[in-house]
């Protein structure tokens, strides 16, 4: 778990609990994300741009500073998601996509359809396609687009297009097809258009959701 301060692992085999603080060589200071990778080390993202990656193998800290070092205004990292060895970082000013093995930045999204540059990304999933929620609406790749640096690779969706809101937090993949969380509701999108969600909670701020089988586990205000 991330928090303002550091981080906590839970082990449930021996019930014990083991902290990561500055003490123990941890750069960033207000974490804001979490993600496990395919080798088994956990990255934290922090306000500040940091990522710290901790290898529980060894107990060792390595940290990342490419964000923290940019001339990004904004550098604060929202998201992880873990796909193969890339991880993809949401972060304040778009989305970049990382080696999780050499730790190297390949590529970096600053830019989607028409939204404005540097638009605050909340979340990142990859399943196929690239769908991108951000605090313009949802971002997706158009099918055979290969270069998403380009904004023509991307088609847009906000209020005008059926979202509730164009405060998008996170996308899913439900019984096949795409949902999306805001903090007005859950927004589904089927035939190349949105529609409302969950009816009663609609107008609520959902803060977090897993899709766990023909379930919807949600967080929310």
């Amino acid at each position: 778990s991330a928090a303002t301060g550091g981080a906590f692992q839970y082990a449930t085999a021996t019930s014990q609990f083991t902290t990561l603080h500055k003490s123990d060589g941890l750069q960033g200071n207000s974490l804001t994300s979490v993600i496990v990778d395919n080798s088994g080390r956990t990255w934290f993202g922090s306000v500040e741009g940091i990522i710290d990656v901790y290898n529980t193998s060894n107990n060792s800290l390595e940290v990342i500073l490419d964000i923290y070092n940019s001339n990004q205004i904004n550098k604060r990292i929202n998201d992880f998601a873990s796909v193969g060895d890339t991880i993809i970082v949401s972060t304040d000013f778009g989305v970049s996509l990382i080696d999780a093995n050499s730790f190297l930045f390949f590529d970096t999204f600053f830019k989607f359809g028409t939204f404005p540059s540097n638009t605050r990304v909340n979340s990142t999933l990859k399943s196929g396609l690239f769908y991108v929620c951000t605090d313009q609406g949802v971002a997706i790749q158009k099918p055979g687009a290969l270069n998403l640096s380009a904004p023509e690779s991307w088609n847009v969706y906000s209020l005008a297009q059926g979202l509730p809101s164009n405060k998008t937090l996170k996308a899913g993949l439900f019984q096949g097809e795409l949902i999306v969380s805001t903090d007005k509701g859950f927004s589904r999108f089927a035939n190349n258009s949105w529609s409302n969600f969950i009816p009663n909670l609609a107008n609520i701020n959902i803060n977090d959701f897993q899709i766990s089988g023909d379930s919807i586990l949600i967080v929310a205000q």
